[in-house]
């Protein structure tokens, strides 16, 4: 029982972009009030890599993409994705761990580039 608390703890942890998509949206709303204090090269930098991240969303199947929006772009629980897609729980977590995977391989170019 201990160990399932735990599991969970851990699929329930904040998703956060590696790739600085945070810093990018702040960036972008600095620009957008006038505060333009960004230097323009890591503007682009951060556009760049927020394409490549949802060319990698956009990449994975129906199946994969739909858990993996619905937990981390949305922020629904696992028991809610599975009644709205009508799959058992564990299904949403292999499904939620197989996109991460993917998605880790995909951008791993991009990540290896900016350390």
């Amino acid at each position: 029982m201990f160990v399932d608390r735990q599991r969970d703890k851990q699929k329930r942890r904040p998703f956060h972009n590696v790739a600085g998509g945070d810093d990018a949206h702040a960036q972008w709303g600095n620009m957008a009030d006038g505060r333009g204090d960004a230097a323009p090269d890591s503007v682009a930098a951060a556009s760049e890599t927020e394409q490549a991240i949802e060319q990698a969303v956009a990449g994975l199947s129906d199946k994969l993409r739909a858990v993996f929006v619905l937990a981390r772009y949305r922020g629904m629980p696992y028991a809610e994705i599975s009644a709205i897609l009508e799959i058992p729980v564990g299904t949403v977590k292999s499904r939620m761990s197989l996109a991460e995977r993917r998605l880790r391989d995909s951008l791993a170019p991009i990540l290896q580039e900016e350390n």
